[in-house]
């Protein structure tokens, strides 16, 4: 892992090499367990929508929490407990105190034409993992904090963890019409991360 910690104009933590290769290959699997099963992506995972009720994305996604009631069946929830063992060294009056007790993991695919416009989280803090098939199929899927003129291109195996309440959006997704509907398109694995007490 190589972390990289910012804190202005927001506070906010880049994890590049988030998952070693035997983890990377356990996660690849399930992954591929849910594209052969595709009926377990939804278009409605609770997204935020305008005041009109129009929602502000188009992907797919589930929430893992919802299939599993013992986390240790799931690679992808097993090691996201990484975020809890204090490799990130919080220095920030943000982060210092922070130490959630629930969290709630999604995961989303992003294909031809999907993307996510402006919206803030109803959590403390957000984790988000970039994960795709290489040699990468897609362009776009960047990730943007609009309100402060942050781009953070999408890169393979990165996270980015950043305080909910900060508007952020993804970019819009183009592939080539034979790349599509293969699973070669933009995977993200979300960590909506709260106080429950």
């Amino acid at each position: 892992m190589k972390i990289h910690h910012y804190t202005q104009p927001i506070p906010y933590i880049v994890v590049e090499d988030t998952y070693d290769d035997q983890q990377l290959k356990l996660i690849w699997q399930e992954l591929q367990f849910y594209i052969n099963n595709p009926a377990v992506f939804e278009e409605n995972t609770g997204a935020a929508e305008d005041e009109d009720g129009t929602s502000r994305k188009r992907n797919s996604g589930f929430f893992l929490d919802g299939i599993y009631h013992r986390r240790e069946v799931s690679n992808i929830l097993t090691f996201n407990r990484w975020l809890y063992n204090g490799c990130l060294n919080l220095d920030h009056w943000y982060w210092r105190d922070f130490k959630p007790d629930t969290d709630y993991t999604l995961v989303s695919y992003y294909e031809e034409g999907d993307y996510y416009r402006p919206h803030c989280d109803k959590t403390m803090a957000t984790a988000v993992t970039w994960l795709f098939r290489e040699p990468k199929k897609f362009t776009g899927g960047d990730f943007l904090f609009p309100e402060f003129d942050i781009s953070i291109n999408v890169e393979n195996n990165v996270t980015v963890v950043f305080p909910g309440l900060v508007q952020h959006a993804v970019t819009p997704i183009e592939m080539k019409k034979e790349d599509r509907g293969l699973g070669l398109g933009r995977y993200c694995i979300s960590q909506f991360m709260n106080y429950d007490s």
